[in-house]
């Protein structure tokens, strides 16, 4: 049986070759912050935007915590928090759900804490008036706990909102319709959604819906994790395990998974037809983008018009952990991703009591063009690495603390656009006048 040894040993070499290298390589990548050099090409820039008012924060008490964004026509959408300590105690994106264990002790009734009901708001980027949307017809005593939400804008006057909720016990799609110009949503229905094992996505992160499927609730879901909590959660967590998933629903053919082994499927964000009075674009492609937190990768998926398909063609690298990606407005010809820098010291500023932690998180604003995205771009199409622009790296967190989420609404032709940022613990969205 001697003869079996080198073959062994051949084998455990192969496999740390090809895993065990890669994971502890990308690790370093993505864990280990960047030089000092990184964050100096920037810190003029910084300093520059906020002193001259180039950068401003908008809205602090109204726009606070905002998760996701989306805009149209002159108005920006944004699922924002109500209330930054009851976000420490429920955040299932990063593993915190205290809330839910409280509510286990009180027979499943609402404790002490009370009900979560954070707010969709408008914002009106020229008149600078913004307003929380009222949620007609929606459900009392109900929770309302927001994360990644999208938009359908079917026409000039009717948009509809596929919001997560977080309820605990089990987290749903809500879908509402709206009139730009009112100051409230009409809820049309809740959409509850499955275990993986029925097709479903139980930990949601984000949701892409597909306009020309709205009359039957067509959209994606990325499920970030496998396990909720616990040491699985952890171990998930630690050892990056390629869990995630993206799954599809529509209300004829229910739930399924259409793709999965992805690292922490995170935000997403596709090219779509909106047919607002602005925007006559066509979109440059037919592309779904994920963000794969934990492998610092955006997967890029080529999605079939009106149907479940999707099929992966590219992943683009970038060195750090992407959240939620958005397409320039309107043409959709850049993506804009808000990444972290520093891990470590976004976890110790979400979860630590204030006092206790960093008072602000390292972020960063990540770049590249989609028309890049499976061209034959230095010959080499598909495997070809799509230069990435890093817009800004902030260290200190004056423009963007612990952001989330950045948008680009572009410029009239030969100037910049402006630039807003968010984040989930971040009171206020940050508009930079003319930045990119």
């Amino acid at each position: 049986m001697g003869y079996l040894q080198p073959a062994i040993l051949l084998a455990i070499t192969a496999a740390v070759v090809q895993f065990v290298v890669p994971y502890i390589t990308r690790s370093y990548v993505l864990f280990t912050p960047p030089a000092d050099a990184v964050y100096a090409r920037f810190d003029n820039l910084i300093a520059n935007a906020v002193a001259s008012g180039q950068c401003q924060k908008h809205h602090p008490k109204l726009l606070k915590g905002c998760e996701d964004m989306h805009f149209d026509a002159g108005i920006m959408y944004a699922g924002c928090l109500s209330d930054f300590e009851m976000r420490k105690k429920w955040l299932p994106g990063l593993g915190q759900r205290y809330l839910e264990q409280e509510r286990s002790q009180n027979g499943g009734q609402v404790g002490q804490s009370g009900l979560m009901i954070d707010k969709m708001v408008k914002w009106n980027v020229e008149t600078d008036e913004a307003v929380g949307l009222e949620l007609r017809g929606f459900p009392k005593n109900i929770d309302f706990v927001l994360h990644g939400f999208d938009i359908n804008v079917l026409s000039p006057s009717n948009i509809t909102f596929y919001i997560i909720n977080h309820r605990p016990f089990g987290s749903v799609v809500e879908k509402f319709w709206h009139t730009p110009g009112e100051d409230h949503l009409n809820f049309i229905k809740t959409i509850p959604i499955p275990f993986s094992s029925a097709g479903g996505a139980p930990t949601p992160n984000d949701i892409f819906a597909i306009p020309e499927s709205d009359h039957k609730s067509g959209f994606f879901v990325t499920n970030d994790h496998q396990f909720k909590e616990g040491i699985l959660r952890t171990v998930e967590d630690v050892l990056r395990l390629p869990l995630g998933h993206i799954s599809y629903h529509d209300d004829e053919d229910g739930w399924k998974i259409v793709a999965k082994n992805i690292i922490q499927a995170n935000g997403m964000t596709g090219t779509k037809k909106m047919a607002s009075a602005e925007d006559g674009h066509l979109p440059p492609s037919n592309n779904l983008y994920v963000s794969s937190t934990g492998s610092g990768f955006i997967k890029v998926f080529s999605r079939k018009y009106g149907s479940s398909e999707i099929y992966p063609i590219q992943d683009i690298v970038l060195d750090s952990l992407p959240d939620n990606p958005t397409l320039s407005y309107p043409s959709q010809s850049r993506f804009i991703i808000a990444g972290f820098p520093e891990p470590a010291v976004l976890h110790d500023y979400a979860i630590k009591p204030a006092g206790e932690g960093p008072e602000r998180c390292p972020a960063a604003i990540y770049s590249f063009r989609t028309n890049q995205i499976g061209s034959s771009f230095y010959g080499k199409g598909y495997t070809g690495e799509v230069p990435v622009e890093t817009v800004v790296a902030d260290r200190k967190g004056l423009l963007g603390n612990a952001t989330t989420i950045s948008l680009l609404v572009e410029g009239d032709e030969g100037e910049k656009g402006d630039l807003y940022m968010s984040g989930l613990l971040t009171d206020g969205i940050m508009k930079c006048r003319k930045f990119m």
